[in-house]
């Protein structure tokens, strides 16, 4: 093996572009181990359609000497090459004014977004990859790990207007792009592409839209009327606009999409086609037999204007309620039939009137992230004992707390599974 190019990235320099050549006859695999010494302790998978086998090494803190060395393979046996360094850089963003995290605390990165930036921090707190995205209300890296995409809060009540934002992890090619639709708040990542949320006329509910990586060749894939049409508005914002939809997730596991709607107090479920599968939360006035009525769901209850949320298993749902009884908090759902049991809350995050959100971990614990607060906290599986907890500090507010969060065991590759 042969080194024909390290360095970083000269729009991130945290992130570690590593070249290399071998001689290796049948090379079947390839990766490059990293770390902060010999030891390495993290792994890039390697491309080997990549011209040059060009790799980034992402996870990286700032202004750090990082070693590497490049391992292949050719299915029999693996071959090391010697060792290499990369001097990292400073990204020029503000650091935490508070950030712990016990061993209980899961391994891996926090995507999320604040003050208009797209950033990444490690499980220590230690921010390892920021870009200037200016007005970015939700980020997620493609489905592929190989961009980071966000968007802009967008027009609410528009049939056109918002603006979606793309770059390479290594901070290049960045593309600002007007999607079809009145695009606005959330979007998901799938396979190829994205979905994300927009109406197509003022006035109207919000349909589910996908397009490819490209992002301007959106197309509208169902509306989520159909569901929510069987629910009363509870909530003022935007004038009299029908529908608010705030947060998407894809569960590719199950091919299907789930969207919150701040007015309605529910959550909805469809196929990837847009066939209902179900909803829950506060009852429906009628003419929806698929319904999950959820404890405490609606106005003065635990459950009221609604963000982020994790259906982590057929019968277990996590829910950031804004403003329930009590203030902000996230809520455990146990789901049995057409009835769901409210078995904890969580208040300790702080405030968050916009946003808000939560995703149970593959450890079992639980991300939180307040945006009013401008904390995220990880809590245990008991809903009580806390972890690990990352502040902002200072004056936050509306997009300049963290906005939604994604916790990723690795930055390489597909998200992890539900």
């Amino acid at each position: 093996m042969t080194v024909t190019a390290a360095e970083v990235s000269p729009h991130i320099p945290t992130v570690g572009i590593v070249s290399f050549t071998s001689n290796l006859a049948d090379l079947t695999a390839a990766e490059i181990h990293f770390g902060p010494s010999t030891d390495y302790g993290l792994v890039a998978p390697v491309d080997l359609d990549e011209a040059g086998y060009r790799t980034l090494l992402l996870g990286m803190t700032q202004n750090r000497t990082y070693h590497f060395r490049v391992a292949v393979s050719d299915g029999k046996s693996v071959c090391y090459g010697g060792d290499g360094t990369l001097e990292t850089g400073s990204l020029n963003s503000k650091a935490l004014a508070e950030a712990r995290a016990s061993d209980d605390a899961a391994p891996g990165f926090i995507v999320t977004s604040r003050d208009g930036e797209a950033v990444i921090y490690d499980k220590a707190g230690e921010l390892v990859w920021a870009y200037e995205m200016w007005n970015v209300f939700s980020v997620r890296m493609s489905w592929d790990g190989k961009h980071m995409i966000g968007r802009d809060p967008g027009p609410f009540d528009s049939g056109d207007g918002g603006l979606f934002y793309r770059v390479g992890m290594d901070g290049s090619d960045f593309l600002s792009v007007d999607a079809p639709g009145g695009d606005h708040h959330d979007f998901a990542a799938i396979p190829g592409g994205i979905a994300y949320i927009a109406k197509a006329n003022e006035g109207e509910c919000d349909r589910v839209y996908e397009a490819s990586i490209a992002i301007a060749d959106g197309v509208p894939v169902f509306d989520t009327w159909q569901i929510y049409q069987y629910f009363p508005d509870e909530g003022d914002v935007e004038g009299t606009a029908i529908c608010h939809a705030n947060r998407i997730h894809y569960v590719p596991e199950k091919d299907m999409y789930t969207v919150s709607d701040r007015n309605k107090d529910a959550i909805a479920t469809f196929t990837r086609s847009g066939a209902p599968i179900t909803s829950i939360g506060k009852p429906p006035i009628g003419g929806f037999a698929k319904h999950i009525d959820a404890e405490g769901a609606g106005l003065g209850g635990d459950w009221h204007v609604q963000h982020g949320h994790h259906f982590y298993a057929d019968d277990k749902l996590v829910v950031f309620s804004n403003e329930g009884s009590g203030g902000a908090a996230i809520l455990h759902y146990t789901i049995n039939g057409k009835r769901a049991t409210l078995d904890w809350k969580y208040e300790g995050a702080g405030e968050s009137r916009i946003c808000g959100d939560v995703q149970r971990l593959p450890n079992g614990n639980f991300l939180v992230t307040a945006n009013y607060s401008g904390t995220m906290v990880e809590v245990g599986p008991d809903g009580r004992t806390e972890v690990g907890r990352y502040v902002l500090g200072g004056p936050v507010g509306p997009l300049y707390g963290f906005n939604y969060s994604s916790h990723r065991p690795s930055l390489y590759g597909t998200p992890p599974p539900r």
